[in-house]
């Protein structure tokens, strides 16, 4: 089981930075989709990559589901980059990745 990084003292006023950075980025496969700013989140606020070794393998839909198929599945990718989720969502911290 994973454990999140430890935050980065200032990680409220990066995390609001990082969000207005990316307020107006198109979607776009590999460098702005579900995962990678969820990723580039916890980069921000923590200064460790969560992607690691996945960074960079997809730039389309299907070699993104290509990745995908090659973990196991979706649910299988997010618990080897982050761990089991917590048992009791609703009491996940304030900047929890959710």
């Amino acid at each position: 089981m994973h454990t999140m990084p430890a935050r980065l003292p200032n990680w409220p006023d990066l995390l609001a930075a990082f969000i207005e950075q990316r307020r107006h980025m198109p979607f776009q496969w590999g460098s702005n989709d579900c995962a990678t700013f969820a990723a580039d989140a916890l980069l921000h606020i923590t200064g460790q990559d969560p992607l690691g070794s996945l960074r960079g393998r997809w730039a389309t839909e299907a070699q993104a589901l290509q990745v995908l198929a090659g973990m196991g599945g979706l649910p299988a990718a997010a618990r080897r980059v982050l761990g089991r989720p917590s048992r009791v969502p609703m009491a996940a911290p304030r900047g929890a990745l959710v």
